[in-house]
């Protein structure tokens, strides 16, 4: 169901709004400060591989709601293929296995959610972030 979706839609990723609310890394140190700022604010990190068809479309599913995320908790996304010392990192600090599209929420320095392919749902982590 979810990749008819994908072809009525508009892709959500073309829409530069969207795209102005998901945040990058330059430096794999920065998940580090990403898990400092968990204290006070929830972190998502979306783990996105540009090669694979489901990343996209769970992109396209996230981006559905980014803004009303983006309200709760900072917005991060991670290029598995172009940032693997980025993706490495985050996989080797939070001590999880390595999967895309792979979604993290992070409160205080702790997953609070998590999710790869077809279960990463904005509405699943929208909940999670309300309570």
């Amino acid at each position: 169901m979810k990749l008819f979706n994908l072809f009525k839609r508009k892709r959500t990723d073309q829409n530069p709004e969207h795209r102005s609310v998901w945040k990058t890394f330059s430096d794999p140190d920065e998940i580090r400060t990403l898990l400092e700022k968990s204290k006070d604010r929830p972190q998502l990190i979306y783990k996105h591989s540009n090669r694979c068809s489901v990343s996209f479309i769970t992109k396209d599913e996230l981006d559905s709601n980014a803004e009303k995320m983006n309200q709760f908790a900072d917005l991060y996304i991670v290029d598995v293929i172009r940032q693997r010392d980025i993706s490495n990192a985050v996989t080797s600090l939070l001590k999880i296995r390595h999967e895309s599209p792979q979604a993290l929420l992070i409160k205080d320095e702790n997953i609070v959610w998590k999710g790869s392919h077809w279960e990463v749902n904005s509405q699943e982590i929208l909940s999670c972030l309300k309570q």
